[in-house]
């Protein structure tokens, strides 16, 4: 996201990535907050199977 976002630099379309982005980074941080690495990977695979 970040590396779309730049290349509307200069342009109106540049802000509007910040909102998904935050939503997304603190979705990340949700999911990564239990220690055990199977959690994540579980977690991961349910939300790309609801998208």
């Amino acid at each position: 996201m970040e590396l779309l976002k730049k290349k509307y630099k200069g342009t109106p379309e540049y802000f509007k990535y910040d909102m998904e982005i935050a939503s997304l980074q603190k979705q990340i941080f949700q999911i990564t907050t239990d220690d055990k690495p199977e959690f994540f990977l579980l977690e991961l695979l349910k939300k790309s199977a609801n998208y």
